[in-house]
């Protein structure tokens, strides 16, 4: 048995195989001393009744590696050679040698290994999602790959167009491309979806169920990405940067001219984050992120998230509070929670009067989560002293949205996870996830899990009846994004364009 922090790796698992000539299993969870501490945690709570009781539940294994026969003749026939090489140096050794020993056992390895995991006899991936080259490569040791980057083609595919592209894929790898029920249907080598995003509002995971085709999805890819832009947006907007930058590209400023100078040390006054309190609504993996990189400016960080409890929040260096008391509290209130209908909106007229005032907003998350209404009557009154927006209601928003004229918003057109590093972040997420599906471990972050139990490469998919095939057929199709989604679906979003009020009236620049 491997356990711990070795038992990452599927790899060495066979090459120990191998070289012992004997089954070698991997532990499901190679955090070992995590796994003991919620063992006796569901023993001291009573959810379980005693350790060996506890034991037989969380603890999880994958397939067992199994030795390989021709391998294992070549680690014999290596290691005798070893052995007299090493009687010959009589123990000096060279690089040289240990890269030969290491490069022959483990290129065998994974060979062999990559040959037993697979079910199938060979599967193929459209990967239509930005991967960096090193993921690349990784993964097509794996599987044979089709690369069609959005960001090169800028296309988006759906309908007929993508079910002619997955013709011959087993694995469809995809950040925007609608797959809906029809394309589900009329493609019967798809086997497997990867959608890299947190929410895969592009693809019909109802539909991709009923055709026994788990969903992957990648939880975290962007957090990082994410976090930067808020804390970006809180030093702009305390700093005036926006403003200052603007300034020293009037005519009126001319060199060497000391009243100009005045004039930007009077106007541009700004704020330091040091002893601020930042509220952040939502504490998964932005607000985790976005708090990790607060730590360093002395700030005094609370969240609120009825998800999460104060000892999980005292881990993330936050204080868990109520959304009224964060209100109340905050200079920065930053927007890090999903879109559900609970929160859509929940930042309302009523939420507004109850900022601090002179408090700013930040929402690198959903335009839904905010009455864009009631955010520009907060501005028009002075209730807030601004806001950072990466996302609204109607995208882009055009150059005349009252919220992108307002002097006191910083917009940005949704760039929170548009990074070169998030490439690579949801390669590594996508492989690692292949990589275990391959070798028959199912503990993948998965939307619909349910499927993944008799999840099998080369059986023949499960088909639904005529009657669940057409609803399926007749739903709204999916979108790009979840803005698009609730439009075809019918669903309405009530933003500054649909209220043209005296207060919807973009304000004056100086």
């Amino acid at each position: 048995y491997l356990s711990g922090g070795m038992s990452r790796s599927g790899v060495l698992a066979q090459v120990l195989a191998d070289i012992a000539d004997a089954a070698v299993t991997r532990a499901a969870e190679p955090n070992t001393s995590g796994l003991g501490a919620a063992i006796c945690a569901a023993v001291a709570t009573g959810l379980h009744a005693d350790f060996s009781a506890a034991t037989k539940a969380l603890v999880r294994n994958c397939d067992a590696a199994q030795p390989a026969m021709e391998v294992r003749q070549v680690a014999e026939q290596t290691y005798t050679q070893w052995l007299a090489l090493r009687g010959a140096a009589a123990g000096e050794f060279t690089p040289r040698l240990s890269d030969h020993f290491r490069a022959t056992l483990v290129g065998q390895a994974m060979a062999a290994g990559a040959s037993a995991a697979r079910q199938a006899p060979a599967l193929s991936a459209l990967v239509t999602a930005p991967f960096d080259p090193v993921s690349l490569a990784r993964l097509g040791r794996s599987v044979d790959i089709e690369y069609a980057s959005i960001r090169e083609t800028r296309k988006i595919l759906k309908g007929d167009d993508l079910v002619a592209a997955l013709t011959g894929s087993q694995i469809f790898i995809t950040e925007a491309d609608i797959v809906d029920a029809s394309v589900v249907s009329r493609q019967p080598d798809l086997r497997l979806v990867v959608a890299c995003r947190g929410n895969a509002v592009n693809v019909d995971v109802e539909a991709c169920s009923a055709f026994g085709v788990p969903v992957l999805f990648t939880p975290g890819r962007n957090a990082a990405a994410v976090a930067d832009l808020t804390v970006a947006y809180m030093l702009a907007l305390s700093r005036k940067l926006t403003s200052a930058a603007h300034f020293l590209k009037q005519e009126k400023v001319k060199a060497g001219e000391p009243a100009m100078l005045a004039e930007a040390f009077s106007t541009l006054r700004g704020r330091e984050l040091w002893g601020k309190t930042i509220g952040l609504i939502g504490l998964g993996a932005v607000g985790r992120a976005a708090a990790s990189r607060l730590q360093g400016f002395g700030a005094r960080l609370i969240a609120a998230d009825p998800m999460i409890s104060a000892e999980q929040a005292a881990l993330a260096g936050v204080e868990l509070v109520s959304l009224d008391a964060l209100l109340a509290l905050s200079d920065f209130v930053s927007l890090h929670a999903a879109v559900t209908s609970a929160t859509h909106n929940m930042i309302g007229p009523e939420q507004f009067a109850k900022m601090k005032p002179g408090a700013f907003l930040i929402n690198t998350a959903r335009a839904q989560l905010v009455d864009e209404v009631a955010l520009l009557d907060a501005l028009q009154q002075g209730t807030l002293g601004g806001a950072a927006l990466d996302t609204f209601l109607e995208e882009p928003p055009g150059f005349d949205h009252p919220l992108v004229q307002h002097p006191n918003v910083l917009c940005t057109p949704h760039i929170g996870g548009n990074t070169a590093e998030v490439a690579q972040h949801q390669g590594v997420i996508v492989c690692t996830a292949i990589e275990q599906l391959l070798a028959g471990d199912k503990q993948v972050a998965c939307l619909n899990p349910e499927v993944l139990g008799s999840f099998d490469w080369s059986a023949p998919r499960p088909r639904p009846g005529p009657e669940v095939l057409a609803t399926l057929l007749s739903k709204p199709p999916p979108g790009v994004s979840d803005l698009q989604r609730d439009q075809n679906a019918g669903v309405k979003h009530h933003g500054v364009r649909q209220a043209q009020s005296p207060a919807a009236t973009p304000a004056k620049k100086d």
